[in-house]
């Protein structure tokens, strides 16, 4: 605990700015989560939900959209 905070008054906190990551997985049908690496989304989810600055990381396999995407 001590190290991490005099790593943080030293290095200083991780900037505000830093983008994100979103998770997709082919198998997914989630619509609704955060789109983690542990819980990832259905791809639209995970391409709708993004902001400005944030990855969008797609699982391996075969992604079949019968489905509209609007980024």
């Amino acid at each position: 605990m001590v190290a991490a905070a005099l790593a943080v008054t030293i290095l200083g906190a991780a900037p505000t700015g830093a983008a994100a990551h979103r998770y997709a997985a082919p198998e997914s049908t989630d619509v609704t989560g955060a789109c983690t690496e542990d819980a990832p989304c259905r791809l639209d989810r995970a391409i709708e939900g993004a902001v400005a600055d944030e990855v969008v990381i797609l699982d391996d396999g075969t992604y079949r959209i019968d489905y509209r995407i609007n980024p």
